[in-house]
């Protein structure tokens, strides 16, 4: 059975590592598979066809680098890093992202550049679909270095959690997290792992505390057909491998928890998830408590004319990594600019630019290692009509994600948001609501960052049952970010889980 150490609450560690800038987190995200995440916008894809978008825009992927954003996302940069390979232009795009996100890196170089994906947006079939571009091969000796430095954090005694993420790339196989798990630091520290496939090693190797993966994957890795209970899954899971604890999504479906209590004895839970739509629509009700301390509409009005722009024409069409009102993304990759053997661990990395309403670059002042950064307060409570664009923008005006979301589709422009904004009322009777267009990318890993940070360091502590129940509530509320994966606003992630069900089956 996998050891289940107290969890404890961590503390902002000082401790560093020789060769490295940045400080050891309490939460060590292990991201083998980074990737430069590109999203195509388009008002309706049709496979076969000559497709335009109407908007492109750029961020991280790798499930590794996603959990450690969910982690930043709950207001806990402070508390997580990140241990990756980075190669090539791509490479340096992540670095940089994630230390804009004051987010702990350490990463191993390697000669080829960092894989891209891309994923498509439907927004007339409210759909997406993602291409995987093949991951360069990882040469052995870059395989050693990684190990080398992954042992040195282990034995650290800064870790309180550990997320193992993803697929391989090229050149590496499970015996690398076979390995890892065998470094886990004996005391104080739990280990999440999110993969299901070579990992056979480390489910026997007795210490993973918690398995979190999706249904599909699930069914995949006991070999069962893909009509087979999940809670059935689960248990065969349970029963197959020396795990602690195995954590099931399905999407917008009920998600299953297995904890084992001792010897063959399971716990099981069903978790019963409410639907955005459900949500949205009671936020419309002033009566909400989540609703108090809303600013005016006459703010929410304000923030429509600063940031909702109408869509683009097809001469003004272009493709962009910020808008106006918003802190600009890293700069994309420039081949002039970046040193190409991979290297992106200076603690003097360009910071990128950030540019002002006008367009103007402000400032392109060097960024020096990283500090702790204090917790941000709860960001705001959650407005009416939040699947209008005006009050999702309103949200996100002091948000890491990269640029504002828009919620409705390429329909709802600013004048007719403006008004419905500014002049609330009751809802139309049998007037259809606007089209919610939702972004999945992602979803699972937030849940992974989300659960183990709350695990480790929430109001309770070592309780997996309360922390996957906020993992499941933070990967609804980042399908409402479509700009970037691993986003949520706290504020909806709070309603969720306010609403989320929990029976023990």
């Amino acid at each position: 059975m996998a050891n289940m150490p107290a969890a404890t609450t961590p503390t902002t560690s000082t401790t560093t590592l020789t060769g490295f800038a940045d400080p050891i987190r309490p939460i060590l995200c292990i991201g083998v598979n980074p990737a430069f995440q590109t999203t195509l916008h388009f008002e309706s894809f049709s496979p076969g066809k000559v497709n335009r978008a109407f908007k492109k825009t750029h961020s991280i992927g790798g499930k590794g680098q996603n959990v450690a954003i969910a982690v930043q996302q709950l207001g806990l940069a402070d508390k997580v890093c990140v241990l990756q390979f980075s190669g090539g232009v791509t490479g340096k795009y992540i670095c940089d992202a994630l230390r804009e996100k004051r987010i702990a890196t350490f990463n191993v170089p390697v000669a080829k550049p960092t894989r891209t994906c891309t994923t498509v947006l439907d927004y007339v079939a409210n759909g997406s679909t993602e291409l995987i571009e093949p991951s360069s091969p990882v040469t052995p000796s870059e395989v050693d270095a990684f190990r080398d430095v992954a042992t040195r954090l282990m034995a650290s005694g800064a870790l309180k959690g550990i997320a193992l993420c993803g697929t391989f790339p090229a050149g590496v196989d499970g015996a690398l997290y076979q390995f890892l798990t065998q470094h886990k630091p004996t005391e104080g520290c739990v280990l999440l792992l999110d993969a299901y496939r070579g990992v056979e090693g480390t489910l026997m190797s007795g210490k993973v505390d918690v398995v979190k993966i999706n249904g599909e994957e699930a069914r995949s890795l006991v070999g069962v057909p893909p009509t087979t209970p999940l809670a059935a899954v689960g248990h065969e899971i349970m029963s197959r491998y020396p795990l602690g604890s195995v954590a099931i999504t399905n999407g917008a479906l009920s998600a299953f928890l297995f904890v084992r209590t001792s010897g063959s004895s399971v716990d099981a839970f069903e978790y019963h998830l409410p639907s955005l739509e459900s949500i949205l629509a009671e936020a419309n009700d002033a009566d909400d408590p989540l609703l108090a301390d809303v600013p005016p509409a006459d703010t929410l009005a304000d923030v429509t004319a600063e940031f909702i722009q109408p869509r683009p024409t097809a001469t003004q069409l272009s493709d962009t990594l910020a808008v106006p009102g918003t802190t600009s993304q890293p700069s994309p990759p420039s081949p002039s600019s970046v040193d190409l053997t991979g290297g992106c661990g200076s603690p003097l990395a360009p910071r990128p630019r950030r540019v002002s309403r006008s367009g103007v670059a402000i400032s392109s002042a060097p960024q020096p290692a990283l500090a702790p950064a204090p917790r941000p307060r709860s960001k705001s409570p959650l407005p009416p009509r939040l699947n209008s664009p005006a009050t999702q923008a309103l949200l996100l005006k002091e948000s890491s994600a990269a640029l504002p979301s828009p919620i409705g589709g390429p329909p709802l422009v600013a004048a007719g948001v403006a008004a419905d904004v500014a002049a609330p009322r009751a809802p139309d009777v049998g007037m259809p609501r606007p089209q919610l267009v939702l972004n999945p990318l992602g979803a699972g890993d937030t849940c992974s960052g989300v659960m183990l940070a709350k695990y480790v360091e929430g109001a309770r502590p070592g309780d997996w049952v309360d922390a996957f129940r906020y993992g499941l509530a933070a990967a609804s509320a980042s399908c409402l970010m479509t700009e970037s994966t691993a986003h949520f606003e706290v504020a909806v992630m709070e309603a969720v889980y306010a609403r989320v069900k929990v029976d023990k089956v």
